[in-house]
């Protein structure tokens, strides 16, 4: 500081400390304050007391206009994309309380990974200063042309991914969704290296077998060992099914997904 300095100095309070406080807020209803968590950002109180879901996506505001069935219906004809399957994608997304998480609905060609594996849909998070910008991406090379009913028999012939059909394939990308509800992008992409090194493929602390939460992953499906993050999404689709899970696994999906 100098003379005449028009600084000042505040408290630094540590994450673990915000965790254990609260403070004031306006109920927007009643107009009477509340408490609510010291470390609740405006985002989170938003979607609690004003739009029924915490509120994410991108833009200049933050706030965003949930997915419409006439959003998806105009992604694609119904050539590309049949009515039923656009039916099953805005109806798995509105029953998993994603609409809102999702900024935008759009029909992509994703090309065959390093195993020729082809993704069915994906959710993909552009990068940005802020929050990111969440869109679910619908593969044409995948589902163009093809009825729910064919689409359904190829989920359960393929012993890839524990979804069975469109609408588990769909709650897998509501996973992927949940987990990055509410975060910015610089937290998503932090998380996201953790659950995609070392802790996901190193033993558990504690356990005498020595297994490792990859190893675990291999009860739920050959995708869920490809990283932490598909972990958690191919665990959303068990946990939503009403399947159980490892235990420790649940408490990596506890940790992301509440």
């Amino acid at each position: 500081m100098h003379p005449r300095c028009r600084s000042t100095t505040i408290e630094a309070l540590s994450p673990e400390l915000m965790k254990k406080l609260e403070r004031r807020a306006r109920d927007p209803e009643t107009g009477e304050l509340r408490t609510v968590p010291a470390d609740m950002t405006y985002r989170e109180w938003y979607g609690k007391y004003v739009g029924g879901g915490e509120l994410t996506g991108g833009g200049e505001s933050g706030i965003i206009k949930p997915i419409t069935i006439e959003a998806i219906n105009e992604c694609a004809s119904d050539e590309v994309l049949s009515k039923e399957c656009k039916t099953t994608i805005y109806e798995t997304l509105k029953s998993q309380g994603t609409l809102r998480d999702y900024d935008e609905v759009k029909i992509v060609r994703i090309p065959p990974d390093k195993d020729g594996r082809i993704e069915v849909l994906r959710t993909n998070a552009e990068s940005s200063p802020g929050y990111p910008k969440v869109t679910l991406e619908i593969n044409e090379a995948a589902l163009g042309g093809m009825s729910k009913e064919i689409v359904d028999e190829m989920f359960r012939l393929d012993n890839y991914t524990a979804a069975m059909s469109l609408e588990e394939a769909i709650i897998h990308e509501c996973g992927h969704a949940k987990v990055l509800r509410g975060k910015t992008y610089a937290q998503y992409e932090a998380e996201d290296e953790i659950l995609k090194g070392d802790a996901f493929t190193n033993p558990i602390k504690g356990r005498e077998d020595k297994k490792s939460l990859k190893d675990l992953a291999g009860k739920v499906s050959e995708y869920a060992q490809k990283d932490g993050m598909e972990c958690i999404a191919e665990c959303h689709v068990i946990i939503s099914r009403g399947g159980s899970i490892p235990s420790d696994l649940k408490a990596l999906y506890d940790k992301y997904i509440s």
